[in-house]
């Protein structure tokens, strides 16, 4: 997956894409951070389980009414 999301739903300043092109903890946490936007942000919901694990609640989800997905397979 890309780093970068797809340039028509996020643009990114270039301050950030230099933070981007570094190899520094900071620019690490920005492409998970940037992973898991893109992943919220797709049409697709079953995007979000490439970017989390699958116990993972998202409180800000659930305050404004989307059921919880409880999945308990392999258990």
């Amino acid at each position: 997956m890309l780093a970068v999301p797809a340039p028509q739903r996020i643009e990114l300043s270039p301050a950030v894409r230099a933070i981007l092109g570094a190899d520094t903890p900071e620019s690490q946490l920005l492409r998970h951070f940037l992973r898991f936007t893109d992943a919220i942000l797709a049409p697709d919901s079953a995007r979000i389980d490439t970017v989390v694990i699958p116990d993972a609640r998202f409180h800000e989800l659930e305050a404004i009414g989307c059921q919880r997905k409880v999945e308990m397979s392999g258990f």
